[in-house]
């Protein structure tokens, strides 16, 4: 009863869980009350108190004791993630080993997914900002363990945590990014993205780590390609037209990937299912200081990896100095163009911008 929030002081339950820490009624409530605490601490500093007052050491004691309990380890790290926002008690964690514990509950539970959720949310806390964190989590096989977080029977909320558990760690880290590849990142990198299309962190998370893995790679560009990251760049670029930076880390990630004429060739196959035209286009009229360079070398690697077609270059379709009142919207040969059947309607569409322009298509009209 002197456990039960919120009529409970932080002092009361740190005493009284140190007092009993082998209880486990006790610890599992005590687990409850610290998480609530941390989870409605208004800024860093009130989160440091609950660490300064013995809050950490509580946590990752009763997290020892019962590894086989779900509810003290999931209570555990959510308690953690909220106290890993402060930059001192991610020090405090880590040096306390609780990176080896929130690792470890995600090996002795991988099919629970609130403990795989809270544990991710907590290690992407915890490495945020913070290198050496980033490298006991690698050491630690924390890589492996978030991967397989995204392979949960699909629940999206895990595989959002575990992509963008997987951007942070990525993020300025050459080591890790080449663990992520290694240890089938990639691939549930785009299995979040697929399953979260509407959800704009996820995308952004999932697009800029696929671009960072694939900086330096031939292979790893390729692989991206097979795995399916075409059409899942294709359907963010679809379902956010209006969020900048999705759009930019979309083409960004395009642009890298078609320098492999492969690619290229894999994403002229998308048009069955994507006005890919459209999309670049939209990408370019919305934001053309981002966007406009890469579109243009895109298209241009259309031209030259087609032997059926003039493929139109994208000097015709924008002015030297690519912004959004110089664009020009059709080529000066319309019979040569083949890019597929989504290219018609879009013609049609850009047809009624110019009268001009009617009776110049018009004599191509029967092809």
């Amino acid at each position: 009863e002197i456990l039960q929030y919120p009529n409970v002081s932080l002092c009361d339950v740190v005493i009284i869980m140190k007092f009993h820490p082998k209880h486990e009624k006790i610890c599992e409530i005590g687990l409850g009350v610290l998480w609530n605490l941390a989870y409605e601490a208004l800024n860093n500093i009130d989160r440091e108190i609950i660490a300064d007052q013995g809050g950490i050491e509580c946590i990752l004691s009763a997290m020892s004791f019962f590894p086989h309990s779900v509810t003290m380890q999931e209570y555990g790290c959510g308690a953690l993630q909220n106290l890993a926002l402060s930059t001192t008690n991610k020090r405090a964690i880590s040096n306390a080993g609780g990176i080896s514990k929130i690792i470890r509950s995600m090996k002795l539970h991988h099919a629970d997914c609130d403990l795989q959720d809270s544990a991710c949310v907590a290690l992407q806390n915890l490495s945020m900002d913070n290198e050496m964190n980033k490298k006991i989590i690698a050491d630690e096989d924390g890589i492996s363990a978030i991967i397989a977080a995204t392979n949960l029977d699909g629940d999206e909320d895990v595989m959002r945590s575990a992509c963008l558990a997987l951007t942070v760690l990525i993020s300025n880290n050459a080591e890790i990014m080449k663990i992520v590849s290694k240890n089938g990142g990639i691939s549930s990198t785009i299995r979040s993205m697929v399953c979260n299309p509407c959800d704009d962190q996820v995308q952004l998370a999932g697009c800029h780590s696929l671009r960072c893995i694939a900086v330096d790679s031939d292979l790893t560009k390729t692989v991206i390609c097979s795995a399916g990251g075409i059409s899942a760049i294709l359907s963010a670029l679809l379902n956010h037209p209006k969020q900048c930076e999705i759009q930019k880390e979309a083409i960004n990630l395009l642009h890298l990937l078609t320098t492999i004429t492969s690619n290229t060739q894999m994403l002229k196959s998308s048009f069955i299912h994507f006005d890919i035209c459209g999309l670049l286009l939209n990408a370019v009229e919305n934001f053309p200081s981002e966007c406009a360079n890469n579109v243009r070398d895109i298209l241009k690697r259309f031209k030259k990896s087609s032997s059926a077609a003039d493929v139109y270059s994208i000097d015709e379709k924008f002015g030297p100095d690519v912004d959004k009142k110089k664009l020009k919207y059709v080529p000066q040969n319309i019979k040569n163009i083949i890019l597929g059947n989504q290219i018609l309607p879009f013609i049609s569409r850009t047809i009624k911008k110019s009268a001009s322009l009617h009776k110049r298509f018009s004599k191509f009209s029967k092809y």
